[in-house]
Formats: C-alpha cells, structure tokens, sequence
C-alpha cells in the first residue's frame, strides 16, 4: 500500500507485489465549529498545511516534504 508519500520506485516497497496507491483518498474537510480537521489518507502533509493555511491553523504531522499522512500516522514505510 502506498499513502500518497514518497518512494514509489520500484524496489523501495517492503514488498515485491503489487503496489496499491491511496492517492484519490485526497479530501480535506476543516469544521471551525469543532476545530477538527478530516484528512484523506492519500495525502501527503505538505497539501495539509496549504489547505489549512487560511485558517490559519495546523496539524501535527511529517515536516519532510513529501511524506505521506496515512504512512506516518501509521508508522509506516522501510
């Protein structure tokens, strides 16, 4: 599986299967009534914050351009 991030090359998976990429699970809702923010897992952080930015609000998320929200929050990747 692969969630929006980075190394897509073939031989950096941990499997030699068939990749599955997450990248249409790519909304982001932001609810300033409650604060919370609903991210798709497709994504990677640095359109996070760029979705976020008017709101003048952020996530705690991967600072490294490129990294993937469902990888990370998971604790994926090799």
């Amino acid at each position: 599986m692969k969630s929006g991030g980075h190394t897509l090359n073939p031989g950096f998976s941990s499997s030699s299967a068939i990749q599955i990429a997450l990248y249409r699970f790519s909304d982001i809702s932001y609810d300033p009534t409650s604060h919370t923010v609903t991210i798709g897992s497709g994504l990677i952080f640095d359109d996070v914050y760029a979705a976020l930015a008017p709101y003048n609000i952020t996530i705690t998320g991967g600072r490294v351009s490129g990294v993937g929200v469902g990888g990370y929050l998971l604790g994926g990747g090799k």
